[in-house]
């Protein structure tokens, strides 16, 4: 387990030194949930419901998604197609350590690291809007829990997949790209899904399934 630890503390140093798109990353994604708090802040200042949530509701949901969207979309895979399109894959495979291994090593240190700048983002944006947060049920967080864990376990294996496009082209970001689009609509990350008409929320149940 020491070697994989140490392919961890690799990777976390090479993000760090080599940081200009993961920057790029955390900017994007902390203008995103910047956005969304602005608008729905907005929109709750001449009124105290919108589609059945409060201003707290709405407020704390997008906080929450916002955590989650740096927990699971984080991914070390971005260059795997490159990696096996130019045969520089081969020389992962030589070393004499398990080839997942080493990939799951870095995709937890990745996600470490997204977590970290997460909860900084967090706080300041706390600061600016300070909200009144709501939290939900006790009993239900282990269920949201093992429901997290599936979903980072999902989308390392997708990432993968996109990864296999390698075998044919290392131009795998375009369908990365519309794959990360449609996630972004329909995991809920702007707004809760059931403020949706009901034909839309049955057409993306039908996209998802």
């Amino acid at each position: 387990m020491y070697k994989y630890w140490l392919i961890a503390q690799l990777f976390w140093q090479d993000s760090l030194v080599y940081r200009a798109s993961f920057l790029m990353w955390r900017l994007r994604s902390f203008t995103s949930t910047l956005i969304s708090l602005s608008v729905w802040s907005a929109i709750y200042q001449h009124q105290s419901q919108v589609f059945n949530y409060s201003q707290p509701a709405m407020l704390s949901y997008i906080f929450l998604t916002a955590i989650l969207h740096s927990l699971i979309l984080s991914t070390s895979l971005h260059s795997l197609a490159n990696e096996i399109y130019s045969g520089q894959i081969s020389f992962n495979l030589l070393k004499p350590i398990n080839f997942m291994g080493m990939l799951i090593s870095q995709e937890l240190a990745d996600k470490a690291i997204n977590i970290i700048f997460a909860i900084g983002e967090i706080n300041l944006l706390y600061l600016i809007f300070k909200p009144s947060f709501i939290l939900p049920p006790s009993n239900t967080i282990l269920i949201f829990i093992f429901w997290v864990a599936l979903g980072i376990i999902i989308h390392f294996i997708i990432n993968l997949l996109f990864g296999t496009i390698g075998f044919w082209s290392p131009d795998s970001w375009g369908p990365k790209f519309l794959f990360f689009m449609l996630i972004e609509f329909t995991a809920g990350k702007l707004y809760p899904l059931d403020i949706l008409p009901q034909i839309i929320q049955k057409i993306i149940s039908k996209v998802v399934i």
